[in-house]
């Protein structure tokens, strides 16, 4: 199970605060009685929350999570940033994207 992967830490800003991201995939194919074929696919993510690390007293353990949760959030909002871009004009496409910075986007 993913579960046995999955970490919770409360802090003073949250009780049971959710220490990962977890991303699902889910994929409906459907085969209609005239034969013909459907197949749709749908990305859902659930991310951990960027905290002010400074209000939730988060030390030791709990402290390097929430920076690494961070980080990983900041990263994921660099590739989002350089997909948009492309998708604007505003880049070439093929331009660099950073999604190996970070385990979240690689």
């Amino acid at each position: 199970s993913n579960r046995t992967h999955r970490t919770v830490s409360s802090t003073k800003m949250n009780a049971t605060s959710s220490r990962s991201h977890s991303v699902m995939k889910v994929q409906i194919r459907i085969e209609r009685n005239d034969g013909s074929r459907c197949r749709s696919e749908i990305n859902f993510g659930d991310l951990a929350g960027s905290e002010k690390v400074n209000k939730t007293g988060a030390t030791g353990q709990t402290l390097r999570e929430a920076q690494a949760i961070n980080q990983s959030l900041t990263m994921l909002g660099n590739v989002i940033a350089a997909l948009a871009k492309i998708g604007s004009g505003r880049k070439k496409a093929g331009s660099m994207v950073p999604f190996r910075d970070s385990a979240l986007t690689h």
